[in-house]
């Protein structure tokens, strides 16, 4: 929209997270992004396209964790589990990519 600022959008973002509208990720690729799904999930990312995906893990609540130090008093109220991979088109992508490679050298080798 022409007339509102970034700015303005990512602080309305900011604000909708902490009124719990929203929940917010950094997947490692140096920005944030912002889920309306707020039920108890975790993702699947495309390491190649950055793709993101809601996936519901059942047993997370029975994880055991133990501290790195015995005497560490930390208390866990937060769990995120990111699987990556590559998502349907990309796989599809690496494997066209890796067949016309494999023919591309087979038939170089060939006298």
């Amino acid at each position: 929209m022409p007339g509102i600022s970034l700015r303005t959008v990512y602080q309305t973002l900011t604000d909708l997270t902490r009124m719990g509208e929203l929940q917010s990720f950094d997947f490692g690729a140096s920005s944030t992004q912002f889920d309306p799904n707020v039920d108890e999930h975790h993702h699947l990312v495309c390491a190649a396209c950055g793709a993101v995906v809601d996936v519901y893990v059942s047993g997370v609540d029975q994880l055991a964790t133990t501290p790195a130090l015995p005497d560490a008093e930390f208390s866990v109220f937060s769990t995120d589990i990111v699987f990556r991979g590559h998502c349907k088109n990309c796989r599809d992508d690496l494997t066209a990519t890796s067949h016309t490679a494999t023919s591309h050298t087979a038939t170089r080798s060939q006298p």
